[in-house]
């Protein structure tokens, strides 16, 4: 039902709320509104033009399309990659029933909980972990590589900036051990940690999916890890490790923008928000987190796409069977 003011009328009011124009209910039902304020938006941003819709009013959209606590993660289009990076940085959204709504369409709660993931979050490390002051660095205080508790987590779930709803993150390896046959973990968990107390490995984060180790990934369903072909011991100071969160939950684990290895069992996405970690294990000392662009996450998944192509046909042209393989 569109307002009787017409839709400039329509963009003024956005400022008090879209709840007041149309319900929940009216809101998923007219998806077609969405593109249309789209383009109220950017029209809105346009030089010369005064804004008459606030950044963070367009964010409401587990309104438009139910991803929010109640409803479920929203599964991102082109209206949420477009519009996912219009917010200012660590600014937060305001909250409705409850919730809060943030860039990439999920909610957890509240507005802290539902913010943006801007880097690591300095009140979730294990002991053994050394923040930089940009949240981005991390480093192991233990020289050897014998002590546990490295786990560093984000400070919120994962934007979900690829074409179908794929997520990535990445860190660049700084500093190396030598002597450890384990290393880097990356993995992502459906919600944060209470403390870091009980956590002396990324395998102990509960309702969490991890790779890495020795050459072993861990899945909530398991009690026992799966084997993988990936073994981050050989990571050298200067590669990048990523984690691919694709539209149907599969993992996929990227050195440097090519896929290695791929999870052995799939996330429940687009159902829960996901919160990325790492382990500083074994020979990883030091990493830098990186908060790829939509373009960097759009790469990632066509090229895991193109050698999940390759290797569907039988091989050809350098498909990677250490990706492919059956779990």
């Amino acid at each position: 039902r569109r307002h009787p003011g017409g839709v400039g009328h329509g963009a003024r009011v956005l400022d008090s709320g879209l709840r007041r124009l149309l319900s929940l209910r009216e809101f998923q039902r007219r998806r077609a509104d969405h593109h249309r304020l789209e383009s109220l938006f950017i029209e809105s941003q346009r030089p010369g033009r005064s804004s008459a819709i606030p950044s963070w009013s367009v964010y409401h959209r587990c309104e438009w399309e139910g991803g929010c606590a109640r409803h479920g993660r929203l599964p991102l289009g082109r209206c949420g990659s477009l519009l996912s990076h219009r917010r200012p940085p660590g600014t937060r959204l305001p909250s409705h029933d409850g919730a809060g709504c943030e860039a990439s369409g999920r909610c957890n709660g509240s507005p802290e909980d539902g913010a943006l993931f801007t880097g690591l979050d300095p009140t979730l490390l294990g002991a053994n972990v050394v923040l930089a002051k940009d949240r981005l660095a991390a480093s192991s205080r233990d020289p050897a590589g014998n002590e546990l508790r490295g786990v560093a987590f984000g400070d919120g779930p994962l934007p979900c900036t690829g074409p179908d709803g794929e997520a990535y993150f990445e860190v660049t390896v700084e500093e190396v051990r030598q002597g450890n046959d384990d290393g880097l973990v990356l993995g992502v968990a459906s919600k944060k940690p209470a403390s870091m107390d009980e956590i002396l490995m990324g395998c102990d984060v509960k309702d969490s999916w991890s790779l890495g180790y020795n050459g072993c990934a861990f899945s909530p369903d398991q009690e026992d890890e799966t084997q993988i072909r990936w073994t981050p011991a050989s990571l050298k100071k200067g590669d990048r490790a990523g984690l691919l969160v694709r539209g149907d939950g599969t993992l996929v684990v990227l050195v440097n923008g090519a896929p290695v290895c791929r999870g052995p069992r799939q996330v429940p996405a687009p159902d829960v928000p996901l919160y990325p970690f790492i382990d500083l294990l074994g020979n990883t000392k030091a990493a830098v987190l990186t908060r790829p662009s939509a373009e960097v996450v759009r790469v990632a998944a066509a090229t895991v796409q193109k050698a999940q192509k390759k290797s569907l046909l039988g091989g050809q042209g350098g498909g990677n069977p250490a990706f492919f393989d059956a779990w």
